[in-house]
């Protein structure tokens, strides 16, 4: 099922190269230079009950095995932004912030913080990854416990809980 169209525009005048993005049903249209698309990620599942991702961040693999995480509970749910699909897009960001890891509510963009992810473990970045991907998913965060990766913080969790498995659930019920 394709979820968006693309459109590329090309502004010679000022040598920038412009992505204009159409969402369809009517949705909102955003405009994103394209010097922005080396860094994507992710964006919110729409009405089509897809998630389109192109990881092209510090952390690709990653992404990609996080998808996989999540679709080994969701099967196809998250896929790669293929010809005619696109997503909201941001890049990593360095900044000592205190934030490891952001999702934007509105578009599901999610920017990575490598000023706090160079130093992870591999099981720590994964986790901000997957709780990340999580949130563009529309699953809130789980306070219960630290023992779930819509839990905050610093954590190595990288299997669905199931209370992450409910959350996921109740948020696709909703798409």
């Amino acid at each position: 099922m394709i979820c968006l169209t693309k459109i590329y525009v090309y502004n010679i005048i000022g040598k920038d190269i412009y992505m204009i993005c159409l969402k369809r049903g009517g949705g909102k249209i955003v405009i994103i230079p394209k010097i922005f698309f080396d860094s994507v990620i992710a964006m919110t599942a729409d009405s089509g009950k897809c998630l389109e991702y192109k990881a092209k961040t510090t952390y690709s693999d990653l992404v990609d095995e996080a998808a996989g995480i999540w679709n080994g509970y969701k099967s196809g749910v998250i896929r790669k932004d293929g010809l005619f699909t696109l997503l909201d897009v941001t890049s990593d960001v360095n900044i000592d912030n205190g934030v490891y890891g952001t999702t934007y509510g509105g578009s599901g963009s999610i920017t990575l913080n490598t000023f706090y992810l160079k130093d992870f473990t591999t099981e720590q970045k994964m986790h901000t990854i997957l709780h990340e991907l999580g949130h563009a998913l529309g699953i809130g965060h789980i306070h219960i416990s630290k023992t779930n990766i819509m839990s905050q913080g610093k954590l190595s969790i990288n299997s669905l809980s199931s209370l992450d498995e409910s959350s996921y659930d109740k948020a696709y019920s909703l798409y």
